[in-house]
């Protein structure tokens, strides 16, 4: 698995979804809405390009947590509910309608 794949996603959860990002937003969605509001289209279409890779690795994988982790996401999706599969895919359909 390498994840030098994902340099944006890895850029975005970094900012983002960092250890402290719920000290920043109410929610994921607000943090994604910040993304959006903050960042030139081009890097949120990279983000998108780069999102489906990253999907199809998290549904092969026996910790995909771990590997949000390693991309500095510390946002769990089963705090809602959510698989990492199914945030993620959230995630990207959110990002795609901005």
């Amino acid at each position: 698995m390498n994840l030098s794949h994902f340099p944006e996603v890895d850029q975005f959860f970094g900012c983002y979804f960092n250890q402290d990002w719920n000290q920043e937003f109410s929610d994921w969605r607000a943090a994604v809405n910040s993304y959006i509001a903050e960042t030139a289209k081009e890097n949120v279409d990279k983000v998108l390009e780069e999102l489906p890779g990253l999907i199809s690795i998290i549904a092969s994988t026996d910790a995909p947590l771990k590997l949000l982790h390693k991309l500095g996401c510390y946002f769990d999706p089963a705090s809602e509910g959510l698989t990492v599969s199914v945030w993620l895919e959230m995630l990207q359909e959110v990002l795609a309608a901005k």
